[in-house]
């Protein structure tokens, strides 16, 4: 799958970063984007970070948002249009009905439309911690 992480600099961008790595998701192509461009480290090896072109989004699969939520709408418009998924990070469509909100990887079910949100941080830390509590008490 060709992915790109966008806001790759910033800290939630970072972290995601680190996650695809431990979890070894199976990306083709990696492609990075941020407020300005540079390199990053991505386990040992130095990635370019490119800045957001009106084409950017062309021949990607999914986007990872990890941006700020004012950001978040227009770059989800701009990756779909493009043909891409969108997992959005920034919560600016978490209040949207039609928008799935995933507590966990677990809870992907068939849905319409090109985009899925995150549950805030705090939800999806009581999520596990109820897990772990459920685990505990057989």
């Amino acid at each position: 799958m060709e992915l790109a992480v966008v806001g790759a600099t910033g800290t939630l961008g970072q972290q995601t970063l680190r996650a695809l790595k431990e979890r070894d998701f199976p990306a083709k192509s990696l492609t990075l984007f941020a407020s300005q461009a540079g390199e990053v480290d991505y386990s040992g090896e130095s990635l370019e970070v490119e800045l957001i072109s009106k084409d950017a989004f062309v021949g990607i699969k999914a986007v990872v948002l990890a941006v700020p939520a004012g950001v978040a709408k227009p770059l989800a418009q701009q990756a779909q249009d493009s043909g891409a998924w969108v997992v959005d990070l920034s919560g600016a469509f978490r209040a949207q009905l039609d928008v799935p909100l995933l507590l966990s990887e677990r809870e992907l079910q068939p849905f319409q439309g090109r985009i899925v949100t995150l549950a805030m941080p705090a939800t999806q830390a009581l999520g596990d911690i109820g897990d772990a509590f459920r685990r505990s008490a057989r």
